[in-house]
């Protein structure tokens, strides 16, 4: 039941970071949880309620009718029966959730004594059994964020009702003893009232709070290097049909907090999705502060070499001379010629002030990089000597699909586009680079683009949740994600 509403209060968190609202209240990402969601998670809730509370004790009982003093002891809830359960939204305040109709079946031990005087003493034991009906329990979830902006929660009332009880005792001179059925009742139903409200109300105020704490809001990748930062910049919106978070979707380097110089755009504000639980809109701002923070620290930058390439099956590949074999030397004749026998450096560094750009459009995600490809050659004796340097338009198109619980990528189109700047070989044309490029990124920019996209990036949710029937659509600005979820 703790991990079902700890979900449900990550998503209604009521405030985000201040200096974050300062710097812009427009999310990077946003989440709505659906009534098919909130009804799912309140069944999964009630699940594992329903195998909590069995086998639970509940308090002795000890009364006296006259000269007769009883007790009722060792009782224990044997089996609860599901009652009816539905979680709703409480607009501008948090969660309530509703059981009615349930039931348990409990069973414990009785005892009594009679003194009528010094002489006459009666005392007699056995054991009961009871069916008690009609229990009705509302509780309330309020939800919010402490200083350090992780989600926090707490239940603000709890209230519950019981029906009827129907009690069997055994054992002894139960046959005569029924008449004590009416106390027994009384204090099955009492206690069972307050064991209910407890049970709920620790499992939110104890065992939630413990997993609000571990909630990974922050998500460090690239070696630990980078963070996706999913804290809120603005107040949840509470609906009768969803509820809705606003989170700040963007890449920063770990203890660096600047924030990117632009900001998203406003994300859709479609109509409620009931054919899903749960839909994210992650926008193309996402991408474009990772793409800004690599260029700002200088990370999109590469020298290949061959051996780069003998895992992708091309170790020649930047030869000059390739007997058998495709090598640069035989696009362009004026390397081989100029420097036989030699092999080729491409360094590649993307242009200073113009970061690696993602724009979404319908149906489309596309990337763009624009930088300089420097091309060297190491002789047979050991030096260097620049050839030439092209001007390089790398754009393409990628596909985006859902796996292992994260959103990956896959490049569906590429092309090239190379420009001379300086070139020190004498017999060298712009077609001739452009084919022999298309193969660098065939061979090895495009498979390492796929590697990459493969590892994907994670969506904000709790290790016990399973993303299920993912559907993806690609719309201007965002990516819209659809999806069912599964609790383990």
């Amino acid at each position: 039941m703790t991990s079902m509403f700890v979900f449900l209060a990550f998503l209604g968190l009521h405030s985000g970071f201040k200096q974050m609202c300062e710097a812009s209240d427009l999310p990077g990402l946003k989440i709505r949880l659906s009534t098919k969601g909130l009804d799912y998670v309140s069944n999964a809730a009630l699940d594992v309620m329903t195998s909590r509370l069995s086998g639970q004790s509940i308090d002795d009982y000890h009364g006296q009718s006259g000269k007769t003093k009883y007790d009722i002891t060792g009782v224990r809830i044997t089996s609860f029966n599901k009652p009816h359960s539905e979680a709703t939204v409480a607009p501008g305040s948090g969660i309530t959730w509703t059981l009615s109709g349930g039931s348990v079946s409990i069973k414990g031990d009785w005892h009594y004594k009679y003194r009528q005087n010094r002489f006459i003493k009666l005392s007699d034991s056995g054991s009961f059994e009871a069916s008690v009906s009609g229990l009705d329990i509302r509780i309330s979830i309020t939800i919010g964020m402490d200083d350090s902006g992780q989600p926090t929660i707490h239940t603000t009332g709890c209230s519950s009702e019981v029906g009827s009880a129907d009690v069997h005792l055994h054992g002894g001179g139960s046959w005569f003893y029924n008449i004590f059925d009416s106390a027994i009742e009384r204090s099955v139903k009492r206690n069972l009232k307050n064991k209910l409200c407890d049970a709920a109300k620790l499992s939110i105020d104890k065992e939630g709070v413990e997993r609000m704490k571990s909630l990974n809001l922050q998500v460090y990748f690239f070696a630990n290097h980078l963070m996706l930062d999913y804290r809120l910049v603005a107040p949840p919106k509470f609906t009768t049909n969803y509820l809705e978070s606003f989170h700040k979707g963007e890449v920063f380097l770990k203890g660096d907090s600047r924030e990117a110089p632009f900001q998203p755009f406003p994300l859709s504000g479609d109509e409620p999705s009931e054919s899903h639980m749960m839909t994210f809109w992650a926008s193309d701002y996402i991408l474009n502060t990772l793409g800004n923070l690599l260029q700002r620290y200088g990370l999109v930058h590469y020298k290949l070499t061959n051996k780069d390439l003998e895992a992708y099956g091309k170790p020649h590949l930047l030869n000059t001379i390739c007997p058998g074999h495709v090598c640069i030397g035989k696009f362009i004749d004026g390397v081989s010629k100029q420097f036989p026998n030699s092999s080729v450096i491409v360094h590649m560094v993307s242009t200073q002030g113009d970061f690696p750009r993602f724009t979404m459009l319908a149906g489309e995600l596309r990337g763009h990089i624009s930088g300089m490809a420097f091309f060297s050659v190491r002789t047979p004796n050991g030096s260097h000597v620049h050839m030439f340097r092209a001007h390089v338009n790398l754009t393409m198109s990628l596909g985006v699909r859902m796996g292992d619980d994260r959103v990956k990528a896959k490049v569906a189109n590429f092309r090239t586009k190379m420009k001379l700047v300086h070139t020190n070989i004498k017999a060298i044309t712009e077609p001739e680079l452009d084919a022999f490029f298309k193969l660098i990124a065939d061979t090895w920019i495009i498979p390492k683009l796929n590697e990459l996209g493969d590892i994907g990036f994670e969506l904000p949710i709790f290790d016990d949740f399973h993303f299920v029937n993912p559907e993806i659509k690609i719309q201007k600005g965002a990516m819209q994600l659809l999806v069912d979820f599964k609790y383990l």
